[in-house]
């Protein structure tokens, strides 16, 4: 995806991923699935970053963010479902400054599990 640099944050996004019914033999009813996506902060939002440094105001500049997810969805039953979910986000928010303006938000590792139980 692509959008105007001039009036988005983000000019720039590419993502996919893939997921593979049944990747053991002896569990057909499982899926197992790896996502990614990188996005590119406009210029225009890195020119204000830079603007915003040259008055004396320490910031990192923003670029880009990168994501990265594996999960895996067993059947433990046919009414009941467990998946796992990891994910790295490097550089959220494209490198946005955190608690102190002069450095960025660090690198975030997230793991969740959600169920599904249909009756």
């Amino acid at each position: 995806m692509g959008a105007p640099r001039d009036r988005n944050t983000l000019s720039l996004e590419v993502d996919g991923g893939i997921t593979v019914k049944g990747p053991f033999a002896s569990r057909p009813g499982d899926s197992a699935g790896i996502g990614f996506g990188w996005f590119h902060v406009s210029g225009a939002a890195t020119e204000l970053d830079r603007d915003i440094a040259a008055l004396g105001i320490p910031r990192p500049l923003r670029k880009v963010e990168r994501l990265l997810e594996l999960t895996y969805q067993a059947q433990i039953a046919p009414w009941w479902q467990i998946q796992p979910d990891a994910q790295y986000i490097g550089r959220p928010g494209g490198g946005v400054p955190g608690t102190t303006i002069s450095h960025r938000i660090p690198d975030a590792y997230i793991i969740g599990v959600r169920t599904t139980v249909a009756f």
